[in-house]
């Protein structure tokens, strides 16, 4: 894995680690421009209204990617769940600010992107239970 970071200007800094070198001159050509391409997308923006406008830096985590990309790697290895994710959950969102004197860390986990963690996580139970109910006939 490779990573790259860089100054834009006195206010913009860039860093990015295993993305094409396409991607990075997108990010780096939206960067130089100001524009807000990821602040644009519906899931960040949703996000972004929940944490403070006052902040520092701002990080946005796509746990639903991160997850199929573990079970696509999983499968590989002969871990035979299929577990079906949304396309376009919304990330979950961290920033860091100031307020008076004292550094201020917030983070907000949207509930649509829990439901359908734990869903997921109920439909991969089943199917390492073959499908049956747990704790033998009518479940727990």
């Amino acid at each position: 894995m490779s990573g790259y970071f860089g100054q834009i200007d006195p206010k913009t800094f860039v860093s990015s680690a295993g993305v094409s070198d396409e991607l990075l001159e997108k990010t780096i050509t939206a960067a130089k421009a100001n524009s807000d391409t990821l602040g644009k997308l519906a899931g960040v923006t949703a996000v972004a209204k929940q944490l403070p406008s006052s902040r520092l830096a701002a990080m946005y985590i796509p746990l639903d990617t991160i997850i199929g990309t573990g079970l696509t790697y999983a499968q590989q290895f002969g871990f035979g769940v299929q577990v079906q994710l949304p396309a376009d959950l919304p990330p979950v969102g961290l920033t860091i600010g100031a307020e008076g004197s004292a550094v201020r860390a917030d983070s907000h986990v949207p509930a649509q992107l829990v439901q359908s963690l734990v869903a997921a996580g109920m439909q991969a139970f089943m199917q390492m239970q073959g499908g049956k109910q747990p704790g033998g006939p009518g479940g727990l």
